[in-house]
């Protein structure tokens, strides 16, 4: 099994979370037995470049006792409810295969099949919230949920709790995502253990790159942060300050290309928690929920969004239809960028229809650009925005009414040494990455530098993240991404001459098969 085989690898010493993803990026089906071949062992070499690890691998004796004490291990968190799965897994999430670091092994405990759920967007933000920023938490969750989403944050207090509170109230699916074991005892914060055992018992799921019994230290809720915005489709900071951790993973979000937006604050005053918030919205970063309508748009761009990430991940899963083929391939090989005809079908098909949540574009579907309303349409954009809207009085009260903002992990805890896989482990000799170096997201916040937080941006002013352009301009970048994918193949396919029937054969026979 892949699990027992990479879990396998990353306990050697000395090897970390980046030399087993150089590994996996050479070998992706690699099969235990397959490991000490001679041609193999030659490539390993040259990966890990370090004769300690080397000796490590190449002794068959010591591998086999480390693979079969690994096998015992996961039997045993599998007895126990939690499932490991690796990145060689067809259930790992594509999604966080796409990031910089994605972790080599994740240990889940409940429903394993909300992680390979298509659409997942997180809901995160301060521990310090207000009553009206959990409300809206709540409601942003909620609304989500029940489009078919599933609601992705780390189980802390405030913000997050709101947000798996929220997707629970409406019969949705959440995952928490942890930066310590998903065992009862290792569950971080303590007071949120109850709504961690309701998350698992309403077919939600709590994940983790830490195995069962690992110790929260401070380093891991920065490299929690990665997998939350990893994971999702769009990232949601409800409350934030331009301090603190929900920072990180804003940053995360951009660095991953994933969707950033935030609700509209609906409170006047210098709050520290909707100073980020400002910052963002005035600096154009992220687009803007400003009212009910907006959750149509919204799903709109997050679906295209998300063809787009699949398209990377998956050539087969494009948009393109058999009808509309040809003149993709047309355009691709001959003169796409003066074709002018050709250009406006490219961009028509590449527009998503306001399809119900779960369909799917299949093969013989026959794109109509015209049979829906235009979800970034100037008619739609250019509202008016309602800034009270967001805030619902009535909605869940305040979960963090009696948190301890100062009850973090203690920084200095120890790992367990026996645990399957750490990635906080030993460091590897070809430079792993060192969770502890990451630099202070907000060590170029300047809180004088913005906007006013007192000034309530205005939702219809000149830096509206919603306007037409800039929506136009994500859209246009989307396409680009199709128009480079479809551009590479059709060369290889000349160079290999193909004809141009034959090019288009390829392509549908890609699509249909899922090859």
């Amino acid at each position: 099994m892949s699990n027992i085989l990479w879990a396998t690898i990353l306990r050697v010493p000395g090897v970390g979370n980046k030399t087993v993803q150089k590994i996996f990026a050479d070998f992706p089906t690699l099969k235990y037995n397959d490991l000490f071949k001679n041609e193999i062992q030659g490539q390993l070499s040259l990966i890990c470049k370090n004769k300690k690890i080397m000796n490590y691998l190449s002794d068959k004796e010591y591998m086999d006792n480390l693979y079969r004490d690994i096998s015992l291990e996961i039997k045993k968190y599998e007895q126990q409810g939690i499932k490991v799965i690796s990145i060689g897994d067809d259930i790992y999430p594509f999604l966080l295969k796409q990031i910089e670091d994605p972790p080599i092994i994740l240990y889940c405990r409940g429903n394993i099949e909300a992680l390979s759920a298509p659409k997942k967007i997180a809901v995160v933000g301060t521990r310090e919230a207000t009553k009206k920023g959990l409300n809206a938490a709540g409601k942003i969750a909620a609304t989500f949920a029940k489009m078919d989403y599933v609601i992705v944050s780390g189980l802390a207090l405030g913000i997050d709790t709101a947000g798996h509170l929220g997707a629970l109230e409406v019969g949705g699916l959440t995952i928490a995502v942890l930066a310590g074991g998903v065992d009862d005892k290792s569950i971080y914060p303590a007071k949120n253990r109850k709504l961690a055992i309701d998350i698992v018992n309403n077919k939600g799921l709590l994940v983790s790159e830490y195995p069962p019994g690992q110790k929260v230290v401070r380093a891991a809720f920065v490299q929690r942060d990665r997998l939350q915005s990893g994971l999702s489709i769009g990232v949601c900071p409800v409350q934030t300050d331009i301090e603190g951790g929900t920072q990180h993973t804003i940053k995360f979000t951009q660095k991953q290309n994933r969707l950033l937006f935030c609700p509209i604050p609906s409170e006047e005053g210098d709050i520290p928690a909707y100073r980020g918030v400002y910052k963002l919205i005035s600096n154009n970063e992220a687009l803007v929920l400003r009212n009910k309508d907006d959750y149509d748009l919204l799903n709109n761009v997050m679906v295209t969004k998300l063809q787009s990430l699949n398209r990377t991940n998956n050539i087969n899963t494009a948009i393109l239809t058999k009808t509309n083929t040809e003149k993709f391939v047309e355009t691709t090989i001959f003169d796409f960028e003066n074709n002018s005809e050709c250009n406006s079908a490219y961009v028509a098909s590449s527009r998503i229809s306001k399809a119900a949540p779960n369909s799917e574009t299949t093969p013989n579907s026959e794109a109509n650009p015209n049979s829906e309303a235009d979800p970034n349409s100037e008619a739609a954009l250019n509202r008016k925005a309602d800034p009270n809207s967001e805030a619902d009085p009535n909605s869940e009260a305040d979960p963090n009414s009696e948190a301890d903002p100062n009850s973090e992990a203690n920084p200095n805890s120890e790992a367990n040494p026996n645990s399957v896989a750490d990635p906080n482990s030993e460091a590897d000799p070809n430079s792993e990455a060192d969770p502890n170096s990451e630099a202070d997201s907000n060590s170029e916040a300047d809180p004088n530098s913005e906007a006013d937080p007192n000034s309530n941006a205005d939702p219809n002013s000149n830096a509206d993240p919603n306007s037409d352009s800039n929506l136009k301009q994500e859209e246009n970048k989307l396409t680009e991404e199709i128009k480079v994918k479809l551009k590479d193949i059709c060369k290889i396919a000349k160079s290999l001459g193909l004809t141009k029937t034959e090019i288009i054969n390829f392509i549908n026979n890609q699509m249909e098969t899922g090859e």
